[in-house]
């Protein structure tokens, strides 16, 4: 055992608390430096007191804790150790709660891969509502500048309930719709006059759907009528969002969440069930205008020319469609928009022309 002469322990106590009064200093003036060079550690406003601990506590040994947590999460993704996984990101959401990958991996590994290893329907929809309101109640929440967020969001919508990969994608519709329903109205259309009276009912909305009546009104302004019991309306809404945060320069992956889901509401927008279990999906005419602004809105923000082909192939579409449903008006109108846009030697030869080589192409 080291031993020390008598004498020695005042002075090695005046250094320690002289020590000491250095940190106090200092400590103020290294926390506003790292501040303004790393602004995603300001402290966190209305988060829970483990995120806080782990933002400020830990500082910057949190990143290395959730660099490890990261490549422990890669081995349980690759062995399909989904339910592992849930616990493990949630540690990691807790360290960078303002980095979107995480909560984009995170509610991507309940929505997808946790869910469908449920056999029963009803957990397997709760699984996928966790996944969605974990990005909606909380990574919009603590990124609400980064558009990639909204966007991640938006695919939600888009994809899982709005798509048909997921075998359960009538089931999800159905509880989806009436879940809206009961917030908003049998019809799905928002009555925004009544909302500007209620209050309640106005924050209900805010809670149990995560959306802004004042918002909702102006989406619906510039894409609607839409029916927000479908979850392609949802999508518009949150890519929307997405395009307010980005700027004047646009992020191109909500525009085109926008002009792809509008697209979907004009060919799939009216939704019924037959009897109780059985989607039947029609064309909404109404949403036709709104689908050309989204697209033209689109080119007017972004030079790519995967864009202006799918501008070509949704005019195509919506000629062929409108036809088949003998609004020749429309058709003729959609018509002429593909041939100043994407003039073709078919295109040239006129409407009638091009709907008969389209009608033997089907045959």
């Amino acid at each position: 055992m080291r031993r020390f002469k008598h004498g020695t322990g005042v002075p090695l106590l005046t250094v320690a608390v002289l020590l000491l009064v250095l940190a106090g200093v200092f400590h103020a003036p290294l926390l506003e430096a790292r501040r303004r060079s790393t602004p995603e550690m300001e402290v966190l406003s209305d988060a829970p007191p483990v995120v806080l601990f782990t933002t400020v506590v830990l500082g910057g040994f949190r990143g290395v804790i959730a660099d490890a947590l990261w490549l422990r999460a890669s081995y349980l993704q690759e062995e399909g150790r989904y339910l592992e996984l849930v616990q493990l990101a949630d540690w990691v959401t807790k360290l960078e709660p303002r980095t979107t990958d995480v909560w984009a991996f995170h509610a991507w590994n309940l929505a997808y891969n946790v869910s469908v290893m449920m056999p029963v329907a009803e957990d397997r929809w709760r699984w996928v509502r966790q996944g969605i309101e974990l990005l909606r109640d909380k990574g919009v929440h603590y990124n609400p500048a980064d558009p990639r967020i909204y966007r991640e969001l938006g695919w939600m919508f888009q994809h899982k309930l709005g798509g048909d990969s997921d075998r359960l994608h009538a089931y999800y519709k159905r509880q989806w719709s009436d879940y809206v329903a009961a917030r908003i109205g049998a019809s799905g259309r928002a009555n925004y006059d009544r909302l500007a009276l209620e209050p309640d009912l106005r924050e209900c909305i805010r809670k149990d759907l995560g959306m802004d009546v004042e918002r909702m009104q102006i989406v619906d302004a510039i894409y609607g009528p839409l029916d927000w019991r479908l979850p392609q309306s949802h999508a518009v809404y949150w890519a929307y969002r997405g395009l307010a945060v980005a700027g004047p320069e646009g992020f191109l992956e909500c525009s085109r969440m926008i002009y792809q889901s509008m697209s979907e509401l004009f060919l799939w927008g009216k939704m019924s069930w037959n009897g109780q279990d059985e989607l039947v999906m029609e064309a909404d005419k109404r949403l036709l205008p709104r689908v050309l602004r989204a697209y033209e809105d689109a080119l007017s923000l972004y030079d790519q020319p995967g864009l202006s082909e799918a501008y070509a192939n949704f005019l195509t579409g919506a000629t062929l469609v409108m036809a088949k449903q003998g609004d020749k008006r429309r058709a003729r109108r959609c018509f002429e928009r593909l041939h100043t846009h994407h003039p073709t030697p078919l295109t040239a030869r006129g409407y009638d022309a091009f709907i008969a080589a389209h009608r033997e192409e089907g045959n």
